[in-house]
């Protein structure tokens, strides 16, 4: 059977897919295994800002229906990518949309490290998608990673430079981090979005990434 990295790799379609998945094979592989192990069967998945989705194509071939949520740009870029998987689509903006549908499962990965304002508030939106026995998995870069820690003692910034970090949110500035978390801020902005969290790890070399999931108070 051919490993999860050669799997992920056949779901590229494109030089710069294959670059992006097999810089981040670690942190997908295990995000896939974790979700295995939380997901249960018929569980409908929602994900949102999930790029060229590599674990949402392996759970839509495990048979999990699973619905993406991302802006109109984004799934032009990767139309190619989807073409031959039968997902399907939200398009807009997360902190506009009114959820009329409830999903059991709710994907967030390196989402909250992007995004200008506190994580809690992005929970909250996403629990307005949630149904009240839903599970939500988020993953995010772990602020008090070693390499961090050692370039602070060299007196070396550990985010973007300013003008990228309080810029405008948009598609050249999308991959900005504007603020990374700690294990505990993340688990405090469940608690405040009224969800319960019930896994805490990590993910990479060296705690390099947090992985939490939490479920409907």
């Amino acid at each position: 059977m051919k490993s999860f990295k050669e799997q992920a790799a056949a779901f590229c379609t494109n030089s710069e897919e294959s670059d992006y998945t097999m810089g981040h094979i670690v942190r997908l592989e295990h995000t896939y295994k974790t979700c295995l192990k939380f997901l249960r069967k018929n569980d409908r998945v929602l994900s949102i800002g999930a790029g060229n989705s590599i674990v949402e194509k392996f759970l839509l071939r495990d048979g999990y229906d699973v619905t993406l949520f991302d802006f109109e740009e984004n799934f032009s870029e990767y139309k190619a990518s989807f073409a031959s998987h039968d997902f399907k689509y939200i398009v807009g903006n997360i902190m506009d949309h009114q959820f009329i549908a409830k999903f059991d499962f709710i994907i967030l990965c390196e989402i909250v490290e992007h995004l200008p304002l506190a994580p809690s508030a992005f929970f909250t939106k996403a629990r307005s998608a949630m149904n009240s026995k839903a599970r939500i998995i988020v993953t995010t870069p772990n602020m008090s990673r070693l390499s961090n820690i050692i370039r602070i003692i060299r007196q070396q910034p550990i985010l973007p430079e300013p003008e990228k970090t309080f810029g405008p949110v948009n598609r050249e500035n999308q991959a900005t981090h504007r603020r990374e978390y700690t294990l505990g801020e993340l688990t405090t902005a469940f608690h405040t979005a009224n969800l319960n969290v019930i896994y805490e790890g990590y993910y990479g070399s060296l705690k390099s990434g947090l992985l939490v999931i939490a479920e409907n108070a």
